[in-house]
């Protein structure tokens, strides 16, 4: 696990499992179990074994990580029902938890998923304008705090946001963020507006341009 070898991990921990279900060390190997599961990508047998780590140690050592990739899990899985539970328990549990900024970030997110728009803004709009946000973190919240403003109507909060992170030119936001601006104008039928957007899209970031064209249709 620790060489990144995830394949063998999952292979050798889940034979350990097997063989010695006694041993006084089994819930922590069903843990880097879960572990190297998430880390394949495998989120459904890796929630399976999170839940069970958590039902046979829910207080332990390590319950608080279980606890947010349980929720990870949920979230990648889109059950959002699942994952805004258990990003809930964990934050309300481990407050000051290092993957808490993640978990508002994925929380906020579900909420969005869901459509509970006002429920997504409180969670993401202190997680934006903090500070000491995971800076890995910050340019998704805030795009998804726009995203956010517009489930409630509050378009000229969303494209403000909107425009901030274009300014950033943070390569995976930005341009998901000039997509939000032009379907915004085109929706608002500024198509001269949306074109330019589109056209400036295209040639900052001709991949993800690409996609934006077929979204505009």
């Amino acid at each position: 696990y620790r060489s990144q070898r995830y394949e063998l991990a999952v292979e050798t921990f889940d034979q350990f499992l097997k063989e010695f279900p006694e041993h006084p060390r089994v819930n922590l190997a069903r843990l880097y179990f879960a572990l190297s599961l998430d880390s394949l990508e495998k989120y459904a047998p890796a929630r399976e074994q999170f839940a069970a780590f958590l039902q046979a140690e829910p207080d332990g050592q390590n319950s608080a990580e279980a606890y947010y990739r349980i929720g990870e899990c949920s979230y990648y899985l889109r059950d959002y029902p699942a994952a805004i539970d258990q990003l809930t328990v964990y934050l309300d549990k481990y407050p000051q938890h290092s993957r808490g900024d993640w978990a508002k970030l994925f929380l906020g997110e579900s909420y969005i998923a869901s459509e509970q728009w006002l429920k997504a803004e409180s969670i993401l709009n202190p997680l934006a304008k903090s500070s000491t946000t995971n800076p890995s973190v910050l340019s998704d919240a805030e795009l998804s705090l726009g995203i956010a403003k517009e489930g409630l109507r509050q378009f000229p909060e969303a494209l403000q946001l909107y425009k901030r992170i274009v300014e950033g030119k943070d390569p995976t936001a930005a341009p998901r963020a000039m997509m939000r601006i032009g379907a915004i104008q085109f929706a608002a039928e500024q198509y001269k507006e949306a074109a330019t957007t589109y056209d400036e899209l295209l040639a900052a970031f001709p991949t993800s341009g690409a996609a934006a064209a077929a979204n505009l249709g």
